[in-house]
């Protein structure tokens, strides 16, 4: 990334995805460094380890699912929104809940999230493919409940 780039960029936009930009390039340096800043009081060993194994030393139950180390994704999926409110229609909750019944998930997400500043951010970024996200900024959401 240029430097040009980084000084018109708002600060809003510079810290978060440049982070993950750095941790990513490094994450053994990354590790060391959130320890020697105090950002995390867990042992360097453990803070390593979630940031640099590799998905095939863990058995996950789910086939299609993989661990994922620490990280960021930088975007709101839009699919994780509609599949968090279709979750809430069946969550136990105490109290009046007829909200919930009333509440459409697609509305929902129109209503809630503006993506569009994440969208010029990732644009200025070097694109979704710069956090390894789809060039379209789309996924499945695939929730199994046990």
């Amino acid at each position: 990334m240029s430097l040009y780039l980084y000084e018109v960029l708002p600060a809003s936009e510079r810290l978060d995805l440049i982070a993950q930009l750095r941790i990513n390039s490094n994450r053994t340096k990354a590790a060391r460094m959130l320890i020697q800043n105090h950002y995390l009081p867990q042992p360097l060993s453990a803070i390593t380890k979630a940031l640099t194994y590799l998905p095939d030393q863990y058995r996950i139950t789910h086939p299609s699912w993989q661990p994922q180390r620490i990280g960021y994704q930088p975007f709101p999926f839009p699919t994780f929104t509609k599949a968090l409110v279709s979750s809430m229609h069946s969550t136990i909750v105490d109290g009046d809940t007829g909200f919930l019944a009333r509440m459409d998930p697609d509305t929902a997400r129109r209503e809630l999230v503006d993506d569009s500043f994440v969208r010029e951010s990732l644009r200025r970024l070097g694109g979704p493919g710069a956090f390894g996200l789809n060039a379209d900024l789309t996924r499945t959401e695939e929730v199994d409940p046990q």
